[in-house]
């Protein structure tokens, strides 16, 4: 017979009993976050008039937003349960909560940018005039994906053909990771019922030689190589347009044979990572 406890089930906005170095309390449950098995809760209890709470439409007990952290999954206990029913905030309410939240997260990272700021005028010994750049394309970039992802709506597929060259909206990304707008291979379709979740793996272009060995094509008259270390899957929504081949005045897509080669390229690189880490 097995007795092993099934695992609880989390709902946003659902209240929940934690224990933290052998204090329980209670708490809703807001969201997962970025590092594994830790969620982001709010503190749920009577008003004791000392922090900045909300009070609950259907609760007596309040939400103590300014106590709002990330705590481990394995405090977790189990639902709070009133008239036999788990006990859940109403939506309005999660709504107000999570704005408040959200609104602190941005302003740590607007006080992270502060304190980089102000270490940079104390080195001014240190000329890094491009500092200027990469903070800027960050701080845009931050702006441009929170619109990518909350604002677009695509309402059907689109007609994006595998071998086909798309420039694709990478974003700025961190050391020497590719960025910003550039050519990608569309190398295989991942499509969804939903348009929005569709995906592409793709195989980016660069001007220049990364990779060693890399196979290279001329797309318009310019030499572009293959970069098979940074392919990837990419959002329909990073997708914008194909490149199109100026002699034909259509999309341009990748011969047969690049693309034979381009697929072995890619089995020879992973088998030659496989060996190298079981070797």
């Amino acid at each position: 017979m097995n007795n092993q406890l099934k695992p609880v089930q989390l709902y946003h906005g659902n209240i929940y009993t934690f224990e933290e170095n052998d204090i329980s309390f209670k708490a809703i449950y807001i969201c997962t976050t970025n590092l594994k098995d830790i969620i982001l809760v709010v503190p749920f209890k009577e008003n004791d008039h000392t922090s900045t709470v909300i009070n609950l439409q259907t609760f007596s007990d309040v939400a103590y937003v300014d106590e709002a952290r990330e705590i481990s999954l394995s405090f977790l206990k189990k639902p709070l349960y009133i008239k036999g029913k788990p006990a859940k905030i109403i939506y309005y309410d999660y709504i107000c909560i999570s704005e408040i939240i959200l609104s602190k997260y941005i302003n740590k990272t607007l006080n992270t940018y502060s304190m980089l700021s102000n270490s940079r005028k104390s080195l001014l010994m240190q000329e890094d005039y491009i500092l200027t750049e990469d903070f800027f394309k960050f701080i845009t970039w931050f702006d441009f994906k929170t619109k990518l992802q909350f604002q677009t709506q695509i309402k059907r597929q689109p007609g994006i053909m595998v071998g086909g060259v798309y420039f694709s909206e990478l974003g700025q990304n961190i050391g020497t990771e590719l960025c910003k707008l550039r050519p990608v291979i569309i190398y295989r379709k991942c499509v969804a019922q939903n348009p929005n979740d569709s995906s592409y793996i793709v195989i980016p272009l660069s001007s220049r030689n990364k990779q060693r060995g890399a196979h290279s094509f001329i797309i318009n008259g310019v030499t572009n190589y293959v970069c098979i270390n940074d392919m990837r899957r990419v959002s329909l929504k990073r997708i914008k347009y194909p490149i199109i081949d100026n002699q034909r005045r259509k999309p341009f897509f990748v011969s047969k044979e690049d693309f034979r080669i381009i697929k072995e390229d890619i089995k020879k690189y992973f088998y030659d990572t496989i060996k190298f880490d079981t070797d």
